[in-house]
């Protein structure tokens, strides 16, 4: 990590993170129903979807299943990743391994650019890295162009394309 990114603390997610990262994640959540041509919700409606979706990525990336982890500058946590954990059974011919999969990363508007990211990254792949881990995937939304180039510069490469049709 360079000199800018130590001052990046990086711990575990808890229960009580909840308040703070569910609104994070709840604008992004937001963006993308407009994108797909969804319906908007109700504030309320939407405060409740981005709660219960990050509330149970608490309960369920724990353990062997995965991890969260929250990034802070001083006492301030200003973003979190949460990864899902994936083993693969050994056979006869391939070793078992483990891979990580990121399914939500998310830095605060005014503190990105500022190593954020970048040190949550590093976490997730030490992470992955101590569980004999040998690969870390995500995926990201085709709009979120800052992402992209975020992520190739963390040495991530483009590995497939998906399409969709929204049905009538």
């Amino acid at each position: 990590m360079t000199s800018r990114h130590r001052r990046v603390r990086i711990r575990e997610a808890t229960p009580a993170d909840l308040p703070w990262m569910a609104p994070l994640f709840e604008a992004l959540m937001n963006r993308s129903r407009a994108w797909f041509g969804l319906p908007t919700f109700s504030r309320e409606k939407s405060r409740r979807a981005a709660r219960n979706y990050i509330g149970g990525q608490l309960r369920r990336f724990r353990g062997p299943r995965g991890f969260a982890l929250v990034a802070e500058l001083g006492a301030r946590p200003v973003g979190f990743v949460t990864v899902e954990l994936h083993r693969s059974p050994a056979d006869d011919q391939v070793r078992a391994y483990t891979s990580g999969e990121v399914q939500e990363l998310h830095v605060q508007r005014g503190f990105r650019r500022q190593g954020v990211g970048t040190a949550l990254m590093a976490a997730v792949e030490r992470r992955v890295r101590s569980c004999r881990g040998t690969l870390v995937s995500l995926y990201t939304h085709p709009r979120l162009r800052a992402a992209h180039r975020f992520y190739g510069q963390q040495g991530y490469q483009v590995v497939s394309v998906k399409f969709d049709k929204r049905l009538p």
